[in-house]
């Protein structure tokens, strides 16, 4: 028969552990949310407050490797719909076609830059909750994504904002798709 000291020294054991997960889920969940701030905001500051490091990088990745490697590069991002940091205006149009909105903005100390948006409204995919016979008679819902595009003053893709139809291509390119 178990005894209640047992019980006892099985909660002092599983008792911590408990907590320990408790906090590292609560962190896990406030980290995960950005804190309470929108993510979008995260990724608009990191570009803003590190524009010049964000644009020294797109001016110079074109030569950080040879110019026949790069363009072969550059054809295959443009093949396969990605973008990768360094492209120009041109080479982004022929990749995802023409943006939905695009701007120039001035930044401090009269640095322009452009912006490009790229916004998609994609149908919600969800299961039928009521049905008319054999047809599904939910209304459709929309969600409407933006990705947001910014490029240097000498003109090269530097922060491809990830949000929206952007997905991060994880193979060898290191490059956005589309």
């Amino acid at each position: 028969m178990a005894k209640a000291s047992d019980a006892f020294s099985t909660l002092k054991v599983l008792a911590p552990i408990f907590l320990i997960s408790l906090v590292l889920f609560g962190y896990a969940i406030f980290n995960g949310t950005g804190g309470g701030r929108s993510r979008s905001l995260d990724y608009k500051n990191a570009y803003t407050n590190n524009r010049v490091v964000y644009d020294n990088n797109a001016d110079e990745a074109p030569t950080k490797m040879p110019l026949s490697q790069w363009k072969m590069l550059i054809a295959d991002n443009i093949k396969g719909h990605c973008l990768r940091e360094g492209m120009t205006p041109a080479e982004v149009e022929q990749a995802v076609g023409e943006p939905t909105n695009a701007r120039t903005v001035t930044y401090k100390g009269g640095v322009n830059g452009d912006i490009w948006e790229y916004t998609k409204r994609e149908v919600v995919v969800k299961p039928c909750s009521k049905y008319e016979g054999d047809k599904c008679v939910d209304p459709i819902e929309y969600e409407t994504k933006t990705a947001t595009l910014y490029f240097s003053p000498k003109g090269h893709l530097t922060y491809p904002y990830l949000s929206g139809p952007l997905k991060r291509d994880f193979g060898e390119r290191g490059s956005y798709c589309y």
